[in-house]
Formats: structure tokens, C-alpha cells, sequence
């Protein structure tokens, strides 16, 4: 996504449209909150972890010219995934509500068609 000089707010992968602002918000605020749940139990690597080819790869390029990327990797048997920031060395894990919230189906985030109000006679 990218927001324009307008304000508004446009998807450009995987296919252009205009993005719906209060969605784009909410996700925005779900990942400047992100926060692990927890951390695995034994040490692991990122291949077991599924970081090598990533279930979704997340990348913000900020205003301020630094970029971040959050991999999300294998689903864990309990339900949560492995994460892991470019921003700490370390397999975190987030719940399995947290990876839907942050990887929303694009379809929920384009901007719907307004209703033409229909004229009653």
C-alpha cells in the first residue's frame, strides 16, 4: 500500500486499486502494536521455522526512509506462528488471530462501490 499526497490510500501489489482508509488504519495500528506472545520453547532454526520461504513477508518503507520486514513462517501445532523482525535476532511467536489481522485478504482492504441510492417514484 502507499498513501498518495491526496491522503488517500492505494494498493499496488498484487494489482492497483484504491484502498479502504479505515481498513488501512486498523491494519496499520495492529502493526505499530505488534507485540510476541511468546518465544518458542526450544532454540530453532529459521528453516524449521519456515523463515527461509515465508508463509507472508510483510515490508513497510517509512516516511522517514527506514524499511522493516516481518516474515511469518510455519504454523505451529498449538496454533501460533513464527515471526521473526529484521529489527531483533530473534524466532518470536504470534498468534494465529494476530497473522490474520496483519495478512487481511485484499479483497477486504479495496474500496467498496457506493450504492447508487435508488429514486423512488
Amino acid at each position: 500500500m502507499i498513501k498518495a499526497d491526496t491522503g488517500k490510500w492505494n494498493i499496488v501489489k498484487p494489482e492497483k486499486m484504491k484502498a479502504e482508509k479505515k481498513k488501512v488504519y486498523e491494519f496499520l495500528r495492529e502493526i505499530s502494536d505488534l507485540k510476541a506472545i511468546s518465544f518458542p520453547d526450544e532454540e530453532i532454526t529459521e528453516e524449521k521455522a519456515g523463515l527461509n520461504k515465508p508463509e507472508y513477508t510483510i515490508k513497510l518503507d517509512l516516511i522517514t526512509n527506514k524499511k522493516h520486514t516481518l516474515l511469518i513462517g510455519k504454523k505451529t501445532k498449538d496454533t501460533r506462528y513464527y515471526v521473526k523482525s529484521d529489527t531483533s535476532p530473534y524466532i518470536m511467536l504470534l498468534s494465529e488471530y494476530m497473522v490474520k489481522e496483519l495478512t487481511p485478504d485484499i479483497k477486504e482492504l479495496k474500496v467498496k462501490k457506493e450504492k447508487k441510492e435508488s429514486k423512488k417514484k
